[in-house]
């Protein structure tokens, strides 16, 4: 095999190793998320329909892996901000723009590295052909210079150069399914926040009120 071959091999099993680490390092940010979103609202909702948020704050700043509870948790820090005189307008605006804060934060978390995960799934069967290309080309030239046109000949070198291609498709396979699969739980947790952030605004729009009801007393 060809200096360039082993090159390009080692190249693929660079990729194959970098998939690797990123589909174990999201399966368990995924998992953990998953887990302490359940856990988070199992004890928060009780305490959330009773209005006593700042039960709920404590729990929510714990599970710092939770997409869930962090955009709960900058609701309510939001909703308990000092403002002085400004409106229920502007507050809840300002609740608004921390829970879109956290939202967008929480998924350019959940989405660290899915980017590269799909660059090396449609990248990896390229740098596989490329080498089988490669392969061809110098399997052929030692064939002109060595005059030889036996079929075993033939057969081995082009056999050899096509490693490359089979390599390139065992990275490639994996990762789409992976990246797939990835991107479905994100599309789960975005709805999940989303749906956190909309009954957040809503809780919000419900305290304010109270308060200047009761501010104007």
């Amino acid at each position: 095999m060809s200096s360039f071959a082993q090159g390009d091999i080692a190249v693929l099993l660079f990729l194959l190793g970098s998939a690797l680490c990123i589909v174990v390092d999201r399966s368990v940010h995924f998992l953990r998320a998953r887990w302490e979103s359940q856990t988070f609202l199992g004890t928060a909702a009780v305490s959330m329909r009773a209005g006593r948020d700042e039960d709920v704050l404590p729990h929510a700043l714990r599970r710092e892996k939770s997409h869930v509870a962090r955009v709960v948790a900058a609701g309510i820090i939001a909703i308990n901000e000092d403002l002085g005189e400004a409106t229920k307008q502007e507050a809840i605006e300002l609740v608004r723009n921390s829970l879109r804060r956290a939202v967008n934060t929480a998924h350019s978390e959940l989405s660290r590295n899915l980017a590269s995960l799909a660059a090396i799934s449609s990248t990896a069967p390229f740098v596989g052909l490329f080498g089988t290309c490669t392969g061809i080309l110098d399997a052929f030239r030692g064939i002109g210079m060595s005059h030889a046109t036996a079929l075993a000949f033939v057969a081995a070198a082009i056999a050899e150069a096509l490693v490359t291609t089979a390599l390139g498709l065992l990275v490639a396979v994996p990762s789409v399914w992976a990246y797939n699969y990835f991107s479905d739980q994100l599309e789960m947790f975005d709805a999940e926040m989303k749906s956190a952030s909309a009954e957040m605004m809503t809780y919000a729009q419900c305290r304010l009120a109270a308060r200047a009801t009761a501010n104007s007393r």
